[in-house]
């Protein structure tokens, strides 16, 4: 679903400072650019005219006889059609849960005891 294409940095691993534009169906391509990594996780921001407003961050961690994947992203709309879809509608909050699990599941993972999902609000701004 989300293809990842490098338009900054070496080839090879994966590097702090690369950039990349993640494709996917729809109006959702969104540069971003790797701000941490290392033996078990990495960080992605994002950057000007991606659909939100954030960083994501994926890790993986051995837990007993399985491994631990989790996915923490701290975002805002970025934009007044993102807020109407984010939290209006709650079209691509839905949209992003089916694509993190595709990715999990087409890797290989199975969720054990399911898939949490909890959301935070923060007052931004004006915002109460």
């Amino acid at each position: 679903m989300a293809v990842f294409r490098k338009t900054r940095g070496p080839d090879g691993p994966l590097r702090y400072g690369d950039e990349f534009v993640v494709r996917m169906p729809g109006p959702w391509d969104g540069p971003v650019r790797v701000v941490h990594r290392d033996a078990t996780s990495f960080r992605l921001a994002t950057l000007q005219g991606h659909l939100e407003a954030g960083q994501i961050e994926f890790r993986a961690e051995p837990d007993g006889d399985t491994l631990r994947f989790e996915i923490e992203s701290w975002a805002r709309a970025g934009d007044r059609l993102a807020d109407v879809m984010y939290n209006k509608l709650r079209l691509a909050k839905e949209i992003q849960l089916n694509m993190w699990t595709h990715f999990c599941i087409r890797t290989g993972g199975r969720p054990r005891g399911g898939i949490t999902i909890r959301t935070r609000w923060v007052a931004w701004g004006n915002d109460k």
